[in-house]
């Protein structure tokens, strides 16, 4: 599963639940912002209003409008470079745990224990971010 991060450091898991969890957000910001036009209820001479239905195709909407096609740029985006923050921090972690297996012989017991303790709270801290 991808997994990507935001501008102000949160994580966004990249899978496909958030990706419709994106479509839907943009889809519903662009009638917003004016996309889809209001609906008018005109009277009929019988007194009774007439009631215009639409649908819209969010996805539609994305792919074939220039607004839509930004937001999915953006999110393409966003999304590369979240993966890269979270496999960058992948490779850090796994260098310390490499570094700290090659030291854990000539390293006191306190040490051994302050590395392993530093070494969980940043691998805790890795998943919580890789999860978000």
């Amino acid at each position: 599963m991808a997994r990507t991060m935001q501008s102000d450091g949160q994580q966004v898991n990249g899978g496909h639940g958030a990706w419709r969890g994106w479509t839907a957000l943009a889809g519903a910001l662009l009638l917003a912002a004016g996309c889809a036009g209001p609906e008018v209820s005109q009277a009929q001479p019988s007194g009774r209003a007439s009631v215009a239905i639409g649908v819209v195709e969010p996805q539609r909407v994305l792919n074939e409008t220039e607004a839509g096609k930004k937001v999915l740029e953006s999110l393409a985006a966003f999304a590369k470079s979240r993966q890269g923050v979270i496999e960058l921090e992948e490779k850090e972690l796994r260098k310390m745990e490499e570094d700290f297996m090659k030291q854990a012989s000539v390293l006191s017991a306190t040490a051994k224990k302050e590395r392993e303790e530093q070494f969980r709270r940043r691998m805790m801290e890795y998943q919580q971010k890789a999860q978000q």
